[in-house]
């Protein structure tokens, strides 16, 4: 027997009046046996580091820009990168709040013009930009492993003026950072899009630059990503690793990491939402209660979000014996507040 791990960022977060017309039997079936308790953890990148075997940084203090490269580009990262994603900043009266990548929709011609002109205004200090293939950016040349600022999935829609980078270099990173605002806003792939009602990339949210982890050893781990942390760790834990379409449930534990709710979610595409929690029914759920009812797993653990987590583990009559209870008992539309620290 085994584990099956499943790391769901905003599964639950919707009001309860989203779940009309959903049938999710299995998923209700499953967290009805379960106990919740609280998730130490704030984000997916923490999660997946506890479960293989990884010491636990803050969130201000993830390797994902170093784990990341070297996943998307199969190559050593620098010794000095940092994941610097363009975002658009809606300034208000006493606040900004941040939008993220999802909400612009660069094309590839307008992120080669403004990585061109960042790469040339910033040569002089040693700071250089480049792109992966899945539309990442990072900058790399200039240390940033201290410098302490939360994932751009974590603020978006927020005010982020309470959440501004800091640390021993935060000085630097800052003027970097206000020098970029001026080059974007008045870049002309930036004049243009304003003038066709686009969203401007007006602004560069720097975080993840945290040093590369010293590598766990996984073996009997399969780990079920898409997204480039997840599979670039899994990788240098020496997992098995597979996309989230391949699930099954056999000798190995199994991680999954599908974040296929946070952008539904933070950008309020609910039936998007409904659409993927659907899926997940017959790609995750029906197969791991299946094989738990027939004791082939001895653990599931359903992670959430919002610090919120849920572990169905033995079996025994008296669990076959709860009442089941319906989806909507189980969801809270409230996101937890960052966590700076």
């Amino acid at each position: 027997m085994t584990r099956a791990i499943f790391i769901l960022p905003e599964l639950l977060t919707v009001a309860r009046s989203e779940l009309r017309d959903l049938q999710l039997p299995a998923l209700s079936r499953l967290l009805s046996f379960a106990v919740q308790d609280t998730d130490p953890d704030f984000c997916p990148e923490q999660m997946l580091m506890r479960q293989l075997g990884y010491p636990v940084p803050a969130a201000t203090a993830l390797p994902v820009a170093q784990v990341c490269w070297q996943q998307e580009f199969q190559t050593a990262a620098p010794s000095a990168c940092v994941c610097a994603d363009p975002v658009h900043m809606l300034a208000d009266t006493d606040h900004a709040r941040l939008l993220d990548a999802h909400a612009l929709q660069l094309t590839d011609d307008e992120a080669g013009a403004l990585m061109a002109a960042l790469n040339q205004h910033f040569a002089a200090d040693n700071l250089q930009f480049v792109r992966a293939a899945s539309g990442g950016w990072y900058a790399h040349g200039r240390d940033a492993a201290v410098l302490a600022t939360l994932p751009t999935k974590v603020l978006v829609g927020r005010n982020v003026a309470s959440f501004l980078p800091e640390g021993d270099a935060s000085a630097t990173w800052r003027r970097f950072t206000t020098e970029m605002q001026m080059l974007l806003f008045n870049h002309d792939v930036n004049q243009q899009r304003a003038a066709a009602g686009l969203l401007p990339v007006n602004a560069l949210w720097l975080w993840g630059g945290a040093a590369m982890p010293t590598a766990t050893t996984q073996q009997g781990v399969r780990v079920y990503a898409d997204d480039p942390f997840s599979r670039g760790l899994a990788q240098l834990s020496q997992a098995d690793v597979q996309h989230v379409s391949a699930f099954r449930v056999d000798d190995a534990t199994a991680m999954v990491v599908d974040h296929g709710a946070v952008d539904a979610l933070l950008y309020e595409d609910l039936d998007a939402w409904r659409t993927w929690l659907s899926a997940l029914e017959s790609r995750y759920f029906v197969p791991a209660l299946a094989a738990w009812r027939r004791g082939e797993l001895k653990e599931i653990l359903i992670h959430v979000g919002n610090h919120r987590r849920f572990t169905i583990a033995g079996g025994g009559w008296r669990r076959w014996l709860r009442r089941r209870k319906s989806l909507a008992h189980f969801v809270n539309p409230q996101f937890a507040e960052p966590e700076v620290g």
